[in-house]
């Protein structure tokens, strides 16, 4: 069994939008013991816009069990990314986004200690053209 809920509320160029979703056991091996199977997201987002100009900023983290052999791990992942654009003409809009994530993989809940950690960051430069 598994769920997703979210919403979106608008007011004068403001948004905000979040989402959660639970996804029980849906992928998780047998092999991981109960207290272990987590498996869910969440995501949470703000945005302005304001004639040809936009910024927006959006946080997902995400929690899932799996298994290596009989042992459950689990892996947690945060990500927010940031994001402006500017319409200078019209089928032209230049923008720029940044991305700073976050995966930890960890032992079972039971011990908690971190195998891995790993981080990351992206930054895309470019313009969209429609004509």
């Amino acid at each position: 069994m598994a769920y997703s809920v979210g919403g979106k509320l608008d007011f004068e160029g403001f948004s905000i939008a979040g989402n959660y979703a639970d996804l029980g056991d849906s992928g998780v091996s047998t092999a991981i013991t109960s207290g272990d199977d987590d498996n869910y997201y969440w995501t949470a987002g703000a945005a302005f816009e304001n004639g040809p100009f936009g910024v927006s900023v959006n946080y997902m983290f995400s929690e899932s069990a799996r298994a290596e052999g009989t042992v459950g791990k689990t892996d947690e992942l945060s990500n927010i990314v940031v994001g402006a654009d500017y319409q200078m003409a019209p089928g032209f809009t230049p923008y720029i986004e940044a991305a700073f994530f976050e995966l930890d993989q960890q032992e079972s809940a039971a011990t908690a200690a971190t195998i891995n950690d790993n981080e990351g960051s992206v930054v895309i430069l470019g313009a969209e053209l429609a004509f």
